[in-house]
């Protein structure tokens, strides 16, 4: 499957007064996938730090809760994959989790423990734009770190939810925030659930879609009617990292929004990267 991030700005938006809506990616600033996950262990300071010194615009992270209800940055559900522990992230408490260490890329245990989302927040605060991935089920926990810490303007909160369900569990924070939803294409009222995001004061929105057709291209002109803004950049997203697959895509989205930015992710190689600025990207995420 393919996704289509579009990025907008709210200058004059409730949103806006309450939290400064972040900045999208530029054309010379990429953004990286759980930190720089080829040079440290996903999710981890390091990680985080190294994009950071990179220059990256934007990080992608992912939080889940302790035993004894501390958020940590981990995507998995358990500690397996990516530590030296084994068992559910939420049967350990923060004290028993600072104790595993984090494997890299290659399964080899390192130094580095997984850190608690408030160390990540103190890292990036006014450095780098944090894109929330994993996460929905804690967005009452995370905007209190994230207005602890004052960096509520830069972590984008990201729902693949139904407006209407994310109006009835967060009506009351989800206007102060940065909020990115994921609207998937296959079924019925594709236009109302983007009109209800729209209503929500969405920053952003990725489509989600198999195959390219006249419906994703016109409800990404209608976004762009919709939400009366200037829409700044468009971030394509190939599942699985085929550049060639993607081509077509990119031109179609290049042809339809000839003024936009657009940045391809998920690029597994250099050749890859190289490929789609050849042939019109303007950046990669990897």
């Amino acid at each position: 499957g393919y996704g289509a991030g579009i990025f907008w700005r709210r200058e004059g938006s409730r949103k806006a007064q309450n939290a400064q809506a972040p900045a999208p990616c530029k054309t010379d600033d990429p953004a990286d996938h759980r930190g720089d996950w080829r040079g440290a262990p996903e999710n981890s300071l390091q990680g985080f730090e190294n994009c950071i010194s990179y220059g990256v615009d934007m990080i992608e992270l992912d939080v889940r809760q302790t035993k004894d209800g501390e958020l940590v940055v981990i995507h998995d559900a358990t500690v397996d994959r990516t530590t030296n522990g084994k068992g559910q992230v939420s049967e350990f408490t923060l004290a028993e989790l600072r104790e595993l260490r984090l494997r890299n890329g290659l399964g080899r245990v390192t130094t580095l423990k997984i850190p608690t989302f408030e160390e990540a927040l103190l890292l990036c605060k006014d450095k780098v734009v944090i894109h929330l991935d994993k996460g929905y089920d804690l967005f009452r926990e995370v905007y209190a770190l994230t207005e602890k810490t004052g960096t509520t303007h830069q972590v984008m909160f990201k729902t693949s939810h139904h407006p209407d369900r994310v109006r009835r569990d967060y009506g009351d924070i989800i206007t102060k925030v940065p909020y990115v939803p994921v609207v998937t294409f296959g079924g019925k009222g594709i236009a109302e659930v983007i009109d209800g995001h729209i209503e929500l004061g969405a920053v952003a929105m990725e489509f989600v879609f198999s195959k390219v057709t006249p419906e994703v291209l016109e409800q990404m002109e209608r976004v762009k009617a919709l939400v009366d803004e200037d829409v700044d950049a468009v971030v394509l997203d190939s599942a699985h990292g085929h550049s060639r697959n993607i081509v077509e895509l990119l031109k179609k989205i290049k042809a339809t929004y000839p003024s936009l930015d657009v940045v391809v992710g998920n690029i597994a190689t250099p050749e890859a990267a190289k490929y789609l600025v050849e042939n019109g990207a303007d950046g990669v995420k990897v």
